[in-house]
Order: C-alpha cells, then structure tokens, then sequence
C-alpha cells in the first residue's frame, strides 16, 4: 500500500472523468439500472428497508467492474452490475452491507441525541415536518455528531468490498487495510473530500440555479436536471476505482 500526496484527491476525479468519457451511455445505463434494481429491492414488506443496505456492497463492485473493464478497453453491459452476485466473496460483501447498516442506524441514533427538535423529530415524524418547528441548531449539532460517528465506519469499509473480493481477504482484515489506507492519505482524501463538495453539492446547485434562470420554475428543470445529476453521481462512483488501484494496485496483481 502506497501513501500519496494530497494532489491523488483531484487526479482520482480527473480519472474517472476520463473513464467516463470512453462509455458514457454504458455507464449512464449501468447507473440507472443500479437505481432501479435499488427501487424494486424496497418494495417487499419487512425486508425492503433491509435488502438495499445488504446488497449495496456487492452493486457497488459491479461498477467497480465496470470502471476495470473500461480501464482495459473493454464494452461495459449490463451483466456487469451483477459481477458481484457470482464472485466466491459474496456472502463477505453481504455481511460487510449488513455492518454498514447497523453503523448507519447508530450513527442516525446518535445525530438524535442534541433534542428532540432535531434529527430525532424528523426521523420519528409520521406525517411531514412543518420546517419551522424544527430547531436549526439541533439539526446542525445532530449532524456533525452523525457524521463523527460515521467516520471511522468510512474509513473501515471505504475499500473493504474490493479487498474482499479482489483480494480475497477475510472481512476483518480488508476492514483493518481499509482503514490503515484511508488514516495513512488522509491529505488526498481531504482533498478529495473538498472536490467531492463542490462536484456533488456546489456544482448541482449552481446548474440548478442557472436553469432556474433561463426556464424559471418550470417541468423542464426536472427534465434537464435528472440526468445532469445522474452523470455527477456516475462519476462519483468512478472515483473509487483509481483511488483503490493508486493505493493497492490494479486487480489481480500482487502488492
């Protein structure tokens, strides 16, 4: 494993710009079949809210499939979001989903602890939320605490899927290496992180003001905006695929 310099945060989105430049209508697809397929996971009683979180870990390896095969040249389909479904590693990647949600739920529990006109009364609310019973600075605390809480969650799964299942490590050991990588290049990942601000939070709203501006507050902003934020996304997702080669190599070889 490989410690890097604070440059690799922006040359991993620079990278998955690139890839997504040699297949976009492939990848667009692969990401709204992704969606769909998260959709129709939610909708059977009881297990809906569960399966999604089971099996993001294993859909999040089809596109770090996708992104290898593109890397080599090769035609992306949609069989590749379902790589993961028949690799050996599959119940390990169930698991490691299984852990991510049991985290989420914590770290949602601890984001309820400032007051209940906080997180704690928009996660419990039946109906929807008048916005101004809502106590800003709760909401504001509740989620830095959240977020501190799932920290180390990120850093122990950040890379846990592909060492699993590329690797072929045991869980608990891709878990460990995924940590000791992100804590080792914590600079690239902070300045990974302020790219991710401003590609995945600033950008979309820019694009939805500028829209807002030539069509006003119309149908055609939805029409324009779905598929400007299904690309951002896709690429967001393409990111993780030169992170993980820059600090482990390219799959299947020996580091």
């Amino acid at each position: 494993m490989k410690v890097l310099s604070a440059s690799a945060g922006w040359h991993w989105f620079s990278e998955a710009i690139k890839l997504f430049r040699q297949q976009p209508s492939q990848l667009i697809s692969l990401f709204f079949l992704y969606i769909l397929a998260m959709v129709v996971l939610s909708i059977p009683p009881y297990i809906g809210p569960v399966l999604p979180l089971l099996l993001t870990p294993v859909f999040n390896m089809g596109f770090m499939e996708a992104a290898h095969q593109t890397a080599k040249g090769q035609k992306v389909t949609p069989h590749t979001l379902i790589t993961g479904f028949y690799s050996p590693a599959l119940r390990r990647l169930t698991t490691l989903g299984a852990m991510y949600g049991i985290s989420l739920m914590f770290a949602l529990w601890i984001a309820t602890l400032p007051g209940e006109n906080g997180w704690e009364m928009v996660l419990t609310a039946q109906d929807k939320v008048d916005p101004a019973l809502l106590d800003k600075q709760e909401l504001l605390t509740g989620t830095l605490w959240g977020m501190v809480a799932m920290l180390p969650v990120l850093m122990l799964t950040w890379y846990a899927a592909p060492l699993v299942m590329w690797k072929n490590l045991p869980l608990i050991k891709a878990m460990y290496f995924s940590f000791y990588a992100t804590s080792r290049n914590w600079r690239a990942f902070l300045v990974y992180g302020v790219c991710l601000a401003m590609f995945a939070g600033l950008l979309p709203v820019m694009l939805i003001e500028v829209l807002m501006l030539i069509f006003g507050k119309s149908a055609v902003i939805a029409f324009l905006i779905l598929p400007l934020l299904a690309l951002i996304t896709c690429i967001r997702y393409l990111t993780y695929y030169p992170s993980y080669t820059d600090l482990f190599g390219q799959p299947g070889a020996e580091n």
